[in-house]
């Protein structure tokens, strides 16, 4: 579907949406997200025919003010039955009570597009029977949403009072409550204390003590110290030369090991990046429209096993990545997707560390800077990055996919930041 037809969607069906908000109190950005879903884009034969927008069955229903009784049966499997409305406002108006009755808790959240979307597609208002499919019926809400609010931001279309507010998006802020760093977040890991050379040391120094007990105890038989003590010398405690060489070994190589792993403990604080804490904290844009769209898809997360989420699956097929499975590393293939819906410029990769070099460099970061961190260790290769939401004197607040197999909004601090880059 072509942007230019999402768009004359919008136009044409904007007002129907106010109407439904107006009547119902319902959130008009979900109204014409999930409308444009299960019509695609007004394109398939329900919405053309039925003007049916939204997918309703007449199954069980009863007339109403909106909807006359007329009723068309579908000529494909499993040979639905859809109303047929007389005008698209009704069929419109028609969704906001049936939402508003019968699905009460998807209905509480509608001002809360992504708790909408989980809400109303893990409802009976859809059937796996039916061919749908859940997660999927989640994330093209969310993403339909997200297109519809900037569009109607952007051209300023009409809205009702409870208006979407201008200084703020649909998606609710999201307050930084600095949760811990995850466990899977990237860290230096620990030095490990050199056990394994140390262990040969000790085995050298005691093999030659042993050594040296039996090589002097059979020199020291009785017969050897009766003759001692009838010539009236003693007999010295021998250490023969390859005992001193065995001892001096391992020694050597017990010191040798400490040293060494003293010096990379030191090596590895002086390699740490200094800490790029800005010194006078910027201003959070609260309506950064890349900070927004990026909080559209929180709680996406990968499928178990073999599965995979076809959402995450078409984030790379938009951005033209060959990419199978989401059991690969995702976060840039995130950020990537994200950058391209804001209408920014994005990159076709899914290494993090691809994006210090997009944008132009910046050290007082703001919300909607990207920011890219070193993982395992700074020389390693790899990465992580995601969208700054906040900037705190204690670490940042960072919107990023594959954390935790999910899309996060967490707190992570500055030590491991290898850059931050402006986009916008």
């Amino acid at each position: 579907m072509s942007n230019k037809a999402k768009e004359l969607f919008i136009q044409n069906n904007w007002n129907h949406a106010l109407a439904a908000q107006q009547e119902f109190g319902i959130n008009p950005i979900v109204v014409l997200a999930q409308s444009a879903h299960e019509s695609a884009w007004g394109s398939s034969y329900s919405a053309k025919n039925r003007l049916n927008y939204f997918g309703i069955t007449a199954g069980g229903g009863s007339p109403n003010a909106y909807w006359s009784g007329e009723k068309s049966t579908s000529t494909k499997k499993p040979y639905l039955i859809f109303r047929v409305y007389d005008s698209a406002k009704n069929g419109f108006l028609d969704f906001g009570r049936l939402i508003k009755n019968k699905y009460t808790t998807a209905f509480s959240k509608s001002y809360n597009v992504a708790e909408y979307a989980k809400a109303i597609a893990y409802s009976p208002y859809i059937a796996e029977k039916n061919g749908d499919n859940r997660p999927a019926y989640q994330s093209f809400i969310i993403e339909n949403a997200a297109l519809i609010e900037s569009y109607v931001k952007d051209k300023g279309l009409p809205q009702n009072s409870p208006a979407i507010p201008p200084d703020s998006p649909v998606f609710p802020q999201i307050p930084p409550t600095f949760p811990q760093i995850p466990s899977n977040s990237p860290k230096l890991p620990p030095r490990k204390f050199p056990i394994v050379p140390i262990a040969i040391g000790g085995v050298l120094c005691v093999s030659a003590a042993a050594g040296l007990y039996f090589y002097n105890r059979n020199r020291h038989t009785e017969v050897a110290q009766q003759a001692a003590v009838l010539n009236g010398i003693s007999l010295p405690f021998v250490v023969p030369f390859w005992a001193k060489v065995a001892i001096s070994l391992g020694v050597l190589t017990i010191g040798t090991a400490i040293v060494v792993h003293a010096a990379n403990k030191a090596k590895d604080k002086k390699s740490l990046p200094p800490a790029p804490v800005p010194a006078a904290l910027p201003p959070v844009t609260n309506d950064n429209h890349l900070v927004a769209t990026a909080r559209a898809y929180l709680g996406t997360k990968e499928f178990s096993g073999s599965s995979n989420n076809p959402a995450i699956l078409a984030w790379a097929k938009k951005l033209g990545i060959t990419y199978s499975s989401d059991s690969v590393p995702w976060c840039a293939l995130f950020v990537g997707y994200v950058l391209k819906e804001a209408g920014l410029q994005s990159l076709k990769t899914l290494r993090a560390r691809d994006y210090l070099k997009l944008g132009t460099p910046t050290t007082q970061p703001q919300s909607g800077d990207i920011v890219i961190f070193w993982r395992d260790s700074i020389n390693s290769g790899k990465g992580h990055v995601g969208v700054i939401s906040s900037v705190a004197a204690n670490g940042l607040t960072v919107i990023s996919g594959n954390d935790g197999d999910t899309v996060t909004e967490r707190l992570f601090d500055y030590k491991r930041v290898l850059g931050y880059r402006k986009v916008a």
